[in-house]
């Protein structure tokens, strides 16, 4: 049985990135974020199609990547 690769993070909330977002994570900057965000995990969604992996939503609304697919991965 094959679960997604997202399922061992689905309990975590998901934070939509756009195409630039996700491209910028990608190449190791932070992004700022303009909405109000607890700090803590997510899972990194490419418009709501694809998962891309893990990041976390820092104290000064920054969001970093920490573990990110190879490829970005349908859901």
């Amino acid at each position: 049985l094959l679960l997604p690769a997202d399922s061992a993070v689905v309990g975590l909330p998901s934070f939509v990135l756009s195409e630039k977002e996700a491209l910028a994570l990608q190449q190791g900057k932070r992004l700022k974020i303009l909405e109000n965000r607890a700090p803590g995990w997510v899972r990194l969604v490419v418009g709501k199609q694809y998962f891309m992996g893990v990041g976390e939503v820092l104290a000064g609304a920054e969001l970093v990547s920490h573990r990110l697919t190879q490829e970005m991965i349908p859901l």
